[in-house]
């Protein structure tokens, strides 16, 4: 299978952090996301048109779907996806909190440069990584259950000081919305009509939201608390 060369891709780019880094980068299966964080979303954007235009254009396409707070960039190869650049300029598409805007210059101000055979790329660092992971599992884990391998990922994590960054980090940048994550009180057992089981279904679900929120903090406190003994 023919892949875009990631790290030439990132040279090009510069001003970057690469987030979510898989196992196997810069090698990736078809169809994969890359997840950049990006300062000048218009800059970046231009410099994978000139990548795209002076490496791929002979073999495939490139497909912009410009949205509000990120921009995907497919490239294609014989109609299909082959990669996907996501560029995220902003935390503003969270929906279930929000996210300060300090926490991305945070990012930005301590990446980190690391080695990748011959060449480098930047990655946030390793506090700043579990947050992202974090957020992302609040956002998304009750639509997507694949998304539950960024709590395990965070769960692995051994080293108390490392935790102890990433504590400080979820509580001094991200902001939650009483009546979003409220959980209800009164759900109807027996539901009478299937408009009043569809309610019920919402209701739960935030219920189930607003609990794993309650017991991964839980858990995180008891992280804390234990580095002080």
């Amino acid at each position: 299978m023919a892949q875009v060369d990631l790290i030439k891709l990132l040279a090009n780019i510069e001003d970057y952090v690469l987030i979510k880094k898989s196992a196997e980068f810069p090698n990736y299966s078809l169809g994969s996301d890359v997840d950049l964080l990006v300062m000048d979303k218009d800059t970046a954007l231009q410099r994978v048109v000139h990548f795209y235009e002076s490496h791929f254009s002979t073999n495939g396409q490139l497909r912009v779907t410009d949205q509000e707070y990120h921009c995907h960039i497919d490239f294609l190869l014989h109609g299909k996806l082959n990669v996907r650049i996501d560029l995220l300029y902003d935390f503003g598409f969270f929906t279930m909190f929000s996210v300060k805007r300090g926490f991305f210059i945070k990012i930005f101000r301590d990446r980190r440069l690391v080695k990748i055979g011959n060449s480098s790329v930047y990655i946030p660092a390793p506090e700043d990584e579990l947050t992202i992971r974090y957020f992302e599992y609040l956002e998304y884990f009750d639509r997507y259950p694949n998304k539950l391998k960024h709590l395990e990922y965070i769960c692995d994590v051994k080293d108390q000081l490392l935790r102890k960054r990433f504590f400080e980090n979820t509580h001094r940048f991200v902001v939650f919305s009483r009546q979003q994550w409220k959980q209800p009180y009164h759900i109807s057992q027996k539901p009478k009509s299937i408009r009043a089981a569809l309610a019920n279904i919402n209701l739960n679900s935030k219920c189930i939201i607003a609990l794993s929120v309650r017991h991964l903090s839980s858990k995180v406190v008891t992280i804390y608390r234990n580095m002080w003994r």
